[in-house]
């Protein structure tokens, strides 16, 4: 097999020498009377007259076409031997620690920690050269030159940050007015203002000036701005105007500031002219996007420019139950197939090989501005340059190398990649591509075509690499995460080449694009066909561990994926480790037990998965549900099958809406607002969307936006102020309201929220208690607490336990722990959305959860979250 793909590999003889060298004739070394070879695989080419050759032109599909006959001649049970330069894997992953660990130390410590570890590498460098020191010390030096490389470049980012006034601002929460310049273009926050309900965006930029206190200095720090829907339309590399205040972030983030404006901003600057350019292409393309069907409009301006816009939420979420995430923003496989495509234009049209490749990397510098110069994207460029280079120039082997000198250069540049997980993620797909993918391919191309092969080994070698990883960020496992892939893979480069040809003749040709825009529409939605196909499959998630005990499994889990499948390549290993199994059995177990083994593995396994994803993604006997609507509250207790209680709406309609039709909720015969906080009704429409809701309750000590009282009274429902001691029932629940109490209403909207205790009569598992505290702060629960023991209140708090309770305020410290110590709950839900920037929920409140033996489930990391009894036993499932 070697020698085939030896063959295969070596280009057109150029003269008679080099074929007498390959056949042993006079000249060759040894040669003469040389006894002649046996024949290869591959016969030599046919000699063709001098001036019909070309030296300085080939055709890329030579070499792919030799080395397909090879394999198809070869043994199938061989695979051909790769030995991988992985000379700097060390030093990758001693600057990857280095990264890691100085964006997290003061300045002075990086610069320590690099001058230490230049020192010994000099030191081991001019020794090495005049005593014959140990081999195991001549690697060293590489490793400790990167370390200090990192090192020394996180630091002096660090200090370049904190330089001046700006860190002691940061630090005092001061209200400053700045000059900024946007790095990123606004995007819609998921989470709502919470006390008008407006829109709010998030922009990223870099604090160039600012004045605290009549002070004005000058800075280079990153912060993330967050401001109202004014600030919609600005651009990326624009300079503006603000006023605001600072919240500092965690240590070792690559923002060091939140800037809450409370101005809008005044445009000082305008972006380069290639960036307007682009602003003004990506638009056109968005809007002429919106014209075709309902998938592809929301899919193809992010799959081909990387423009999320206008990404629906309940496609959104489809697409990140199917593993297909990825595909709505720009990948390093975005960029490799626009290199690769010019590239190959190029080499078709007879250009010369320096010149294909420079008409390639143009190309792809024209595609990072068109999608924008963010880090994101930069480092997607990086990554599919190494993959399409290492193809282009044959040399695969040395593929782990470029990756590694990528990952060394790109923490260098950007030390705070190591922490980012998009970088992470990119890094493991890209080295299972490149170590996995081949072996893979070709220990499935024993029972399918090597086409067909290689295209389902793409995305099986990048889940098995990513998912350890990726469980940590939602702790889930994707059914159909690489049946999804494969369907889509082939049609993704059409919709990327197509989608791109529609830009350029946006700009050139203007009737050829409706035409170029199906194409790309037609692929988007059969992408967003898959997703939505599996995405209500039964089983299309399955709960999984989170945190390091769920990365572990998940890798044990990909390894032996691995290892099954190169068994199975190899059916001679297959049956002799069958076989030795086998007589260990027979020789540690009796037979009977040995042969149960197999059986009662598959078994568990088997009941495992249909438990723990039961059909149709929800288990049919649940009580309450905890809606995944981000940022907010909004949770659901079942009065009947069709029927059920919601108390709070989320922020926004859309969230609240796919949830209950999730559960199939067509009425609501009691709709609870704790407080007016938008976060808590924003999503009234989303509940009122083709249901009938016969009854509202809201706070009466807190006035909220007139409009959610509109939007109630337009739909006939019944509204009502809630007073403690009020009392009702609906099927199977009965529920009575503990909080507000008369004369509380000059209390903050928090502290007049609706507190309600809840009991579920259910069949099979018994009562089931829950108490519900909106956005109850320490104060107002101490008062609560006080005077549990008096009327009305019938004893719902002096009980002492609960079986679930909702954390007061999303598990913010100003919630207090008096209700956790007070009730010791059995299970805590808090609804708080994923990296919020309030840091909900704060240690303290988990400490004492975990404290009094409560079981926390939370929605930014569980997702939706369903409650049930089961003969006395509390039972939870999640699903995302």
């Amino acid at each position: 097999m070697e020698a085939a793909v030896a063959a295969a590999e070596r280009p057109y003889p150029k003269d008679g020498a080099e074929q007498r060298e390959r056949t042993g004739e006079a000249g060759e070394p040894g040669g003469g009377q040389a006894e002649q070879p046996s024949p290869t695989l591959i016969s030599s080419p046919p000699q063709r007259p001098m001036h019909c050759v070309r030296e300085r032109h080939w055709r890329p599909w030579d070499r792919l076409s030799r080395l397909k006959n090879a394999i198809a001649n070869a043994d199938p049970g061989e695979l051909p031997a790769r030995s991988w330069d992985l000379r700097l894997l060390p030093a990758a992953l001693t600057g990857w620690a280095a990264a890691a660990t100085t964006i997290r130390l003061p300045p002075s410590t990086g610069y320590a920690i690099g001058g230490t570890a230049l020192l010994i590498a000099v030191v081991i460098l001019l020794c090495a050269r005049r005593w014959a020191w140990p081999q195991v010390l001549v690697p060293l030096p590489v490793p400790l030159l990167i370390l200090s490389m990192v090192s020394l470049s996180a630091a002096a980012n660090i200090a370049e940050r904190q330089a001046g006034p700006v860190d002691a601002a940061i630090a005092n929460g001061a209200t400053i007015g700045a000059v900024a310049k946007l790095t990123s273009d606004p995007r819609l926050s998921d989470t709502a203002d919470k006390y008008t309900g407006a829109d709010r965006y998030l922009v990223e930029a870099t604090l160039q000036r600012a004045t605290s206190q009549g002070v004005e200095f000058t800075a280079a720090t990153p912060v993330l701005i967050i401001a109202s829907e004014r600030w919609e339309q600005l651009e990326t590399g624009q300079r503006v105007e603000t006023a605001g205040d600072l919240r500092a972030t965690g240590r070792g983030d690559d923002i060091d500031a939140l800037l809450f404006a409370k101005t809008a901003p005044q445009v000082l600057g305008q972006a380069g002219p290639w960036l307007q350019y682009s602003a003004a292409v990506r638009s056109a393309f968005r809007q002429q996007s919106r014209e075709l069907p309902s998938n592809a409009a929301q899919l193809l301006p992010g799959m081909v420019l990387g423009d999320r816009g206008n990404l629906g939420t309940g496609l959104e979420t489809a697409m990140r139950r199917t593993g297909l995430t990825h595909l709505t923003a720009v990948s390093g496989a975005n960029c490799a197939i626009v290199i690769g495509t010019v590239f190959l234009c190029g080499c078709a049209a007879r250009l010369p090989r320096w010149l294909s490749a420079a008409a390639a990397l143009a190309a792809l510098a024209g595609f990072v501005l068109l999608v924008r110069p963010e880090p994101s994207v930069l480092r997607a460029a990086v990554m599919g340059t190494i993959g399409v280079a290492a193809v282009i120039s044959g040399r695969g082997r040395k593929s782990p190398t470029l990756l590694c000198l990528a990952v060394i250069v790109l923490l260098a540049v950007d030390p705070w990649l190591s922490g980012s997980y998009a970088f992470i993620l990119s890094v493991l797909a890209t080295g299972g591509l490149i170590v996995f993918g081949p072996a893979c391919a070709h220990w499935l191309s024993r029972w399918m075509p090597l086409w067909a092969a290689q295209a389902v080994a793409v995305p099986i070698a990048a889940q098995a690499f990513c998912a350890p990883v990726i469980v940590l960020l939602q702790p889930q496992l994707t059914t159909y995460s690489v049946v999804a892939n494969v369907l889509v893979a082939p049609l993704i480069p059409l919709i990327t080449i197509a989608g791109m040809c529609c830009v350029l003749a946006m700009l050139l040709c203007p009737p050829l694009v409706p035409v170029l825009l199906a194409i790309a529409g037609a692929g988007a939605s059969w992408v967003g066909a898959v997703a939505h196909f599996f995405s209500s499959a039964p089983g299309a998630v399955a709960p999984w561990p989170c945190g390091a005990a769920g990365a572990t499994l998940m890798a044990v889990l990909s390894l032996t994926s691995m290892a099954t499948l190169w068994l199975l390549a190899h059916p001679v290993r297959l049956r002799v480790y069958a076989s030795t199994v086998y007589r260990w059995c027979r020789a540690a177990l009796p037979l009977p037990v040995a042969a149960l083994i197999p059986g009662g593995v598959l078994g568990a396994a088997a009941v495992w998965f249909v438990h723990s994803a039961p059909p149709g993604g929800a288990p049919t006997d649940w009580s309450i549900v905890a809606c995944d609507v981000g940022q907010g509250d909004g949770l659901v207790v079942r009065t009947d099958e069709h029927s059920a209680i919601v108390v709070d709406t989320g922020p926004e309609p859309a969230a609240m809406n796919q949830c209950l039709d999730g559960l199939s909720i067509s009425t609501v015969p009691l709709l609870v607002l704790t407080h007016m906080h938008a976060d808590h009704t924003g999503g009234v429409a989303g509940v009122l969307a083709g249901r009938e809701v016969e009854r509202a309750l809201i706070s009466s000590a807190a006035g909220g936006p007139g409009h959610t009282i509109d939007l109630l009274e337009e739909h006939d429902v019944d509204i009502s102020d809630a007073r403690r001691g009020a009392t009702g029932h609906a099927g199977a629940v009965q529920w009575s309201t503990l909080w507000p109490a008369a004369g509380n209403e000059a209390a903050s909207a928090n502290n007049s929220s609706i507190v309600m205790w809840v009991t579920v009569e259910q069949q099979r598992g018994g009562p089931l208690s829950l108490l519900l505290t909106g956005d109850l702060e320490r104060d107002g629960a101490r008062r609560l607490l006080a005077t549990s023991g008096q009327q009305p209140i019938p004893g719902a708090l002096s009980r002492e336990s609960v079986d679930v309770l909702k954390v007061a305020h999303h598990g913010a410290a100003n919630g207090g722990t008096g209700f956790i110590r007070a009730l010791t709950p059995e299970l805590a839900l808090i609804s708080v959305g994923a990296g919020n920037e309030y840091g909900h929920p704060s240690d303290g409140i988990i400490a004492a959860l975990r404290q009094v033996g409560s079981e926390i489930r939370r929605t930014d990391r569980d997702g939706r979250i369903y409650v049930g009894k089961q003969a006395g036993t509390l039972l939870t499932w999640s699903e995302r």
